[in-house]
């Protein structure tokens, strides 16, 4: 076998080179005939557009000379201003190119003027007339004809002005005669049609674009080999670029198409002599890669934990993984080109089987993660995770599925048991909740107990004076104060034994500004041992109303008034008060503001006030905002701070009662019970 390989590697070098030479010498003769086929376009171009040049030239002289005997004419008295448009008008027609000839008197000034039926106007009046006196002092100074660069006018066009001065029998200039040329006209009427046909022209000023043929035909490209020849013509003193580019000739492209196939065919051959050395050797390549592969995938199947199976559209499997065999009990032989019902498949589970087979029929590339039970060759029931996805032939034809079958019997079991921990864990973080809370409580308690027992020592010295000071409504405001303390320790005790219970909450619909001014009469007494206020802007159906737990809510506010009042205590403000505002958020919630005038909230503390345990007061057990953010949640709003040197904002979210809700009026009157 190697000297046979050898042999033919030999053979394919001899191949190779035999073939690179050839293409090489394809490519020289190619090259050299591009070459001289190059150089003579260049000199027939260049010889070509040298004769257009002096056609140019000879057809503007033969204009020119027309125009010095009307000169001659007019200095000799033979044309007149009356007969001047009659003498002009065979020089016009002889020579379309001419669009005006005006007689000037030495000063410039028009004398008489002649123009043909064509004549346009000049795009810019105001520079036309300055280029021309400049050429006509030009003219006067040098005694010759003096010419203008080219003028661009309405239509597009260019034309190019020569004065020319006549003088008199000793030598003095009698006027001037200026002849005004359409350069368009004038290369137009010069091009012949072959040269027209055979060369692209274009003639420039400067940047501007004076004249160009039209191209033979619209589809028609230039090959970058094709010569551009440049040659400058002049028009009296203007200077006008001539440049001529050769159309491609047909019998050119085919020439130069024969070249390019034989090169084509000589490299496809040498392309395909190097995809058949290739193939041999991928072919090589990949036999040993196949058998690698196949020695990978059978280790893999072999230390899989996960069950893999293939399966026909009717249920059939055709393969079965060492993993799945072991998951349910059954060697591979025993399940293996059985038709369904399949033994591992307990009955309750066939349906579910056979409504994801005709699902999968449907769309094949639908998701297929399905939960599902096996039974064991022992009896044992497990439970699965079923993932797969379709399975094609080489010419892409649906012909099955491929699943991975997960046993996840002990992870349900594991999640039912942390689930069962979870449940025990809460109840006792609920106890230890509750523990947390008794301080908060018995201040809570504390403050309505104080109220009433301040009070009734007040009522009662008003009673003992006897002065008859104390009116009835007096007594009665006192009285309606006494119980509506007593009705909030009462609320307080409540709401104790509700959370301790594990009831709901119990939301009402309510007017903010009631169940606000309400909870501000609760800390009356305590703002003014202070020193302190509270500013209410909110006013009564300012935002829409609100469905809360009242009860709730009031523990809220009452704890930031609080902390309000006791941060602007120990930082001395002046004033002490505490501003409420109220907006309608959102189409859902209702935003109320708690605004002091303390030391404020430090940028990098906005957050951390909410943490268990956190509190910068000396007896603080800083679990009074974190409990007072979770009942904001509990009643589907949001409690947070914002970061300001100025004092302390807090913001409370409130969701909008329904609007089909019709019990505000009984919460409002309860409220005010």
């Amino acid at each position: 076998m190697k000297p046979l390989f050898v042999k033919e590697r030999v053979w394919a070098t001899f191949i190779i080179v035999l073939l690179i030479l050839l293409m090489w010498s394809i490519l020289a003769v190619f090259q050299r005939v591009s070459k001289n086929e190059q150089e003579q376009n260049i000199n027939s171009t260049a010889s070509d557009l040298f004769w257009f040049d002096q056609a140019i030239n000879t057809r503007l002289n033969q204009a020119q000379l027309k125009i010095w005997g009307l000169a001659r004419e007019i200095d000799s008295g033979s044309i007149t201003i009356d007969s001047f448009n009659a003498h002009t008008w065979q020089v016009l027609a002889e020579a379309p190119e001419l669009s005006n000839i005006i007689w000037l008197d030495p000063d410039g000034q028009v004398i008489a003027r002649a123009s043909n039926v064509q004549a346009q106007f000049p795009q810019e009046p105001n520079i036309r007339e300055l280029t021309e006196q400049a050429a006509l002092k030009r003219a006067s100074e040098i005694h010759e004809t003096a010419s203008t660069a080219p003028i661009k006018m309405s239509n597009g066009s260019y034309e190019v002005s020569l004065t020319q001065p006549f003088y008199d029998d000793k030598n003095e200039i009698q006027g001037f005669i200026k002849a005004q040329y359409s350069l368009t006209q004038l290369f137009g009427n010069t091009i012949p049609d072959w040269f027209a046909k055979k060369y692209h022209v274009n003639a420039y000023y400067s940047d501007n674009i004076l004249f160009h043929t039209d191209q033979r035909e619209n589809d028609v490209t230039f090959d970058k080999g094709l010569p551009i020849v440049e040659r400058n013509i002049y028009i009296s003193t203007t200077p006008i670029l001539l440049r001529a580019q050769l159309y491609p000739d047909r019998q050119e492209w085919v020439l130069r198409g024969l070249f390019a196939g034989m090169v084509f065919l000589l490299l496809a051959l040498l392309g395909s002599l190097f995809a058949l050395i290739r193939d041999m050797r991928q072919r090589r390549d990949t036999e040993k890669e196949l058998r690698t592969q196949y020695n990978l995938r059978h280790a893999i199947e072999n230390s899989l934990t996960v069950g893999i199976r293939a399966h026909l559209l009717d249920g059939t499997m055709f393969y079965v993984n060492p993993a799945f065999c072991e998951m349910i009990g059954y060697e591979a032989d025993e399940i293996i080109n059985i038709p369904p019902p399949l033994p591992y498949i307990p009955k309750e589970e066939a349906s579910k089987v056979l409504w994801l087979r005709d699902m999968l029929l449907e769309d094949p590339e639908a998701v297929t993660v399905t939960e599902i039970k096996m039974r064991r060759k022992s009896g044992e029931i497990i439970e699965t995770v079923m993932r797969g996805g379709p399975l094609y032939d080489e010419q892409q034809n649906h012909i099955g599925w491929i699943t991975s079958v997960e046993d996840v019997t002990e992870r349900r079991r594991l999640e039912q048991f942390q689930a069962n921990e979870q449940k025990r864990l809460e109840a006792v973080n609920h106890l230890i909740n509750m523990g947390e809370m008794a301080s908060v409580i018995a201040h809570e308690l504390n403050q309505p107990l104080s109220a009433i027992l301040g009070y009734t020592t007040g009522l009662s010295n008003y009673i003992k004076k006897d002065t008859g000071a104390l009116s009835s409504e007096r007594l009665i405001d006192v009285t309606e104060k006494i119980r509506r303390q007593a009705d909030r320790a009462a609320n307080v005790t409540r709401r104790v034994q509700q959370f301790a219970q594990q009831k709901s909450i119990a939301p009402a619909t309510v007017d903010v500004s009631t169940w606000v001014t309400q909870t501000i009469e609760f800390m009356e007494l305590e703002f003014k041992k202070q020193g302190g206020q509270v500013v209410n802007h909110i006013k009564p159906r300012d935002v829409h109303p609100v469905r809360i737990d009242v009860t709730m809510l009031q523990q809220i506010l009452i704890n930031l008034l609080r902390n309000a009042l006791e941060a602007m205590v120990e930082h001395g403000s002046s004033p002490r008060e505490v501003h409420l505002y109220a907006e309608n958020y959102s189409a859902h919630h209702v935003l109320l503001q708690v605004v002091d005038n303390g030391p404020g909230i430090p940028a990098d503390k906005v957050e951390t006030i909410f943490n268990p345990f956190y509190t910068t007061k000396t007896h603080g057990v800083g679990i009074g905002l974190n409990i007072c953010r979770t009942m904001m949640e509990s009643n589907g709003g949001r409690l947070w701070a914002r970061a300001d040197s100025s004092g302390g904002v807090f913001y409370l979210t409130l969701p909008i009662a329904p609007a089909d809700d019709a019990d505000v009026e009984n919460t409002e009157a309860e409220l005010r019970v």
